[in-house]
């Protein structure tokens, strides 16, 4: 069995019976974790989006707690800095979000994918990446018995 997290960026429910859940932040930076979450047996897996550079140690913290087997980030590393928007900031978006790839090549996680969103830089991501794999949106991932995408 597979759980599915995904790590919104504002309460927490469970999506659906079967076992997807949507981790959302709560004011103080934290992030609300189920303690079920942390108890079961099953292949984890956390899809990130969108993350604020304010939030990355909230993030590690998450990470370190559920310890998922699977870490997919759909795009928008440093989201506060809107690369897209503001080109002038690229070194600022590369040391923002250098700690933030190595905390989570650190991480116990067995597989780490980066589809790259509109205000991330291919060329900083590629550069900053050890075994993390960058795939295209649209990509479909094979892991064990699961496909996802």
């Amino acid at each position: 069995m597979v759980t599915s997290i995904f790590l919104a960026l504002c309460n927490v429910t469970k999506i659906d019976a079967m076992n997807n859940f949507n981790i959302k932040a709560k004011n103080n930076g934290r992030f609300f974790d189920p303690e079920e979450l942390n108890y079961r047996a099953d292949q984890k897996n956390l899809h990130l989006s969108d993350t604020p550079t304010t939030l990355y140690s909230a993030i590690q913290d998450f990470i370190s707690t559920l310890q998922p087997e699977i870490i997919i980030h759909t795009g928008d590393l440093a989201d506060d800095i809107k690369l897209e928007h503001n080109p002038q900031h690229l070194q600022r978006y590369s040391r923002s979000i250098k700690p933030f790839l190595e905390m989570l090549e650190e991480s116990s996680a067995r597989e780490l994918y980066i589809v790259p969103g509109n205000h991330d830089s291919v060329d900083v991501l590629s550069h900053h990446t050890g075994r993390t794999k960058l795939i295209k949106e649209g990509d479909t991932i094979l892991s064990g018995n699961s496909t996802l995408g």
